[in-house]
């Protein structure tokens, strides 16, 4: 398992007003950044997520959005027959300062314009 950080022009550093909605199977994201910018995210195809206050699986708690690869939460969705192949999800982890962790397994993250 690695955390390699995710590379789309976002930050969660200081996030507030954090919202999360699964409409259809995409899990759309809003939040104001530390620059007092809104921020909104999508992840499609979603398969599963979760909110974890205590940020498990040895995720830095930082202020920094992470792809996890060699996910064991991937490997146990695959195990359970609810993903077919690895390749075909993506596991991220975005931390939330002190707040708490959003998990999404999903196939693709999109940073979308904060009016869309």
């Amino acid at each position: 398992m690695r955390f390699v950080r995710c590379q789309e022009p976002f930050s969660t550093a200081d996030a507030e007003s954090v919202e999360a909605h699964l409409v259809a199977g995409r899990l759309d994201v809003r939040f104001v950044d530390w620059q007092r910018r809104p921020v909104r995210l999508a992840f499609s195809d979603v398969v599963a997520f979760k909110w974890d206050p205590l940020g498990s699986e040895g995720a830095p708690r930082d202020d920094e959005p992470y792809e996890l690869l060699d996910s064991p939460w991937i490997a146990e969705l695959q195990s359970a027959h609810q993903i077919g192949s690895p390749e075909s999800a993506r596991h991220f982890k975005l931390c939330f300062n002190a707040a708490s962790v959003l998990d999404v397994i999903a196939r693709e993250l999109t940073v979308l314009a904060a009016a869309e």
